[in-house]
């Protein structure tokens, strides 16, 4: 079982900093409520913060307008753009905070092989759909880091890393993953599912915390896809949305039935040796199944149990050629 080394925050707290993007209807969330910030009490918390910090400086003269953005640490809207010849133009934050922005270009070769790799995992139960999405995501990091080496810098959480070029928050991790996301579903690579702007627990407090959101068109379920806990290059951790604002930890019962971390790519969603169906033991509970001899298939579109067996393509997850 993966346990990642415990952190105090997502990221570096800075006490000149604020998240002002909670006004914009984060504030009432119920969870900041039960700490006692209430709407009237946050405004009045930034408008003394603000009179206090920012006047002085600005009535001095030595505050430009543009450096009030600077005190916005949220994750940025997912900046890319998918060309007709299939590659795709995207923006990857690192350094904590979009500290540092580099735009790069993906091909659309480079593409066929992450989708190559997702296609182990093309089953109809949601487990085979994550274990899908997870791959991707995988994937697309596996590739951003060819482009931009300093990348392997990273380490889990933010303890590890805070001297090194191409370290990554969560705001960095929900920022690129939320792009990954989006370019993903535009390409049709993740069928049934759609984004959602990124979404923060324990907002104005020290462990604050950031992830990307994928939602499930079939009954809107919202999912989690956290790649803050492990290296640039990982499998994110994948929960519900209400497992992941009660911190609950995806690498632990019941959640880690929908976190495996194997060692090779084709034993996240294995196949019957019979009917060619995958049957992954990463389905959640409630999850329909039915038992046919000689074993038990997951239940899926008509037809879906006697599917010929598909060619694996068995790659390591921790050599991988793309």
């Amino acid at each position: 079982m993966y346990s990642p080394v415990e952190s105090r925050t997502c990221r570096e707290y800075d006490s000149t900093r604020i998240h002002l993007d909670a006004v914009n209807g984060l504030l009432p969330h119920r969870d900041i409520r039960r700490r006692g910030i209430t709407p009237l009490r946050g405004l009045t918390l930034i408008a003394a913060w603000m009179f206090a910090t920012v006047a002085p400086a600005w009535g001095n003269g030595d505050l430009q307008p543009m450096e009030l953005r600077d005190l916005v640490v949220t994750p940025r809207a997912a900046d890319y753009a998918i060309s007709p010849d299939g590659s795709v133009r995207l923006a990857i934050c690192y350094n904590w905070s979009c500290a540092s922005v580099r735009r790069l270009e993906l091909t659309a070769k480079e593409l066929a092989e992450i989708r190559r790799y997702m296609d182990q995992c093309d089953g109809d139960p949601i487990g085979d759909r994550l274990q899908r999405l997870r791959i991707g995501i995988w994937g697309m990091e596996v590739l951003v880091m060819r482009h931009i080496p300093e990348l392997a810098n990273d380490r889990p959480v933010n303890d590890q890393d805070a001297d090194r070029n191409g370290r990554m928050d969560c705001v960095d991790n929900a920022t690129n993953t939320n792009t990954f996301l989006s370019i993903l579903s535009e390409l049709k690579t993740i069928p049934g599912w759609t984004t959602a702007a990124p979404q923060a627990r324990d907002l104005f407090t020290k462990d604050v915390h950031w992830t990307a959101i994928a939602v499930d068109e079939r009954d809107g379920a919202r999912w989690a896809v956290d790649t803050w806990f492990r290296p640039q290059g990982h499998l994110p951790f994948v929960s519900p949305l209400s497992d992941w604002m009660a911190a609950r930890k995806p690498w632990e019962p019941p959640l880690d039935r929908l976190n495996p971390y194997p060692t090779r790519i084709e034993q996240l969603c294995p196949r019957h040796p019979e009917t060619g169906v995958t049957d992954t033991d990463a389905t959640p509970a409630g999850v329909s199944r039915r038992c046919e001899p000689p074993g038990c298939v997951r239940a899926g579109p008509a037809g879906a149990a006697r599917r010929a067996p598909k060619e694996s393509v068995s790659t390591p997850l921790d050599r991988v050629p793309i």
